[in-house]
Formats: structure tokens, sequence, C-alpha cells
């Protein structure tokens, strides 16, 4: 990328960062001007869309990044994001999949994923997602917390108990933990 499509590139997450969107919008296009192959500009274009609630503006952008670059992961996350914000649920984990076929840990999927099976009441799905974010981060006491809450929620007193101690082993002073002993 040459210097001028950086720099464009750079102003425009600045903007972008701050919610100047249209200021970000502009600095985009121009990065596009310099370089009209680049996945991560149209990603982070996309990526602005959808903040500005432009959903087929988000997905022709996620959709021209992809066309340049199949394995640029952050578009395949923005892509799942977007098809879960119009209610596209199955869309939306099938897209969500494909980032993770190519990269099994990715934290952010996980912590995506994670999210949905909460929000859609999928307790053993969530335990699922929060075992494979353990597996990634095994030094998170936040993570172990959520295990003991959701283990102690679905009546698994002994798992909560273990995983309350391993969070309590990182965090001794985590009250919260304490509760599912």
């Amino acid at each position: 990328m040459d210097e001028s499509a950086l720099l464009c590139l750079e102003l425009a997450r600045y903007y972008h960062k701050t919610k100047s969107y249209d200021q970000a919008h502009d600095y985009y296009e121009d990065s596009i001007k310099y370089n009209p192959y680049s996945s991560a500009v149209f990603c982070d274009l996309g990526f602005l869309f959808l903040e500005m609630y432009d959903a087929e503006s988000a997905h022709s952008c996620f959709e021209r990044s992809l066309e340049i670059n199949t394995e640029f992961l952050k578009t395949w996350l923005g892509l799942a994001i977007l098809h879960y914000s119009l209610g596209e649920v199955d869309l939306a984990w099938s897209t969500l999949q494909r980032l993770l076929d190519r990269e099994p840990l990715n934290p952010a999927a996980i912590s995506l994923a994670l999210k949905w099976s909460v929000e859609i009441s999928s307790s053993q799905e969530a335990i699922t997602w929060l075992l494979r974010l353990n597996e990634l981060l095994p030094e998170d006491s936040s993570v172990l917390l959520a295990l003991a809450k959701i283990h102690y929620e679905l009546g698994f007193y002994g798992k909560a108990s273990i995983y309350a101690q391993k969070c309590l082993n990182l965090s001794p002073g985590e009250q919260q933990a304490q509760l599912f002993l």
C-alpha cells in the first residue's frame, strides 16, 4: 500500500474511532482511490456503514473485501455481525463458522458466538463457546467466572465450584466467584 493510501486509511480509522462518520467515509473513499484492491479498506468501510445502520452499503463493502481476499478474516466477522443484526440468524452462524473453519481459536469469533448463544438462551451452546474461550485464554478469570456462573444456573454445582475455585486461584479477591463455591 503506498504512503497516500496508508495515510488516508489511518485518518479514516481515526475518524471512525472518534465517530466522525462523514470524515471517516471520505478518507476511506480516498484510500480506495489510491488502492482499489485492499480488503482491509473495504472491510473497515463495511464496519463504518454497519455503525451508520446502512446495511446495504455494509454488505456491498464486505462482499467486495471477500472478492479481493477470502482469507481476510475480519471481513467474515463483519458479514456475520451484519447478518445477525438483520435477523438472519442462520446465515450469521454459518458465516461465523466460515471464519472459525479458517481460524478455530479466533477470540473475536468465539466471543461473538458466546454472546449470541447467551442472547438466544442456549446455555449448553454458551458453555461450549466458553470452554473454547477458556482453552484460548486459560488465565482469564472472567471466563472462569462465567463458566462457574452458567454451570451454577444450570444446577451443575460441582462444576460451578471447580470453575469458581480456578477463578479464585487467579484472582483471590473475586467476590462473585465465592458465591459459587
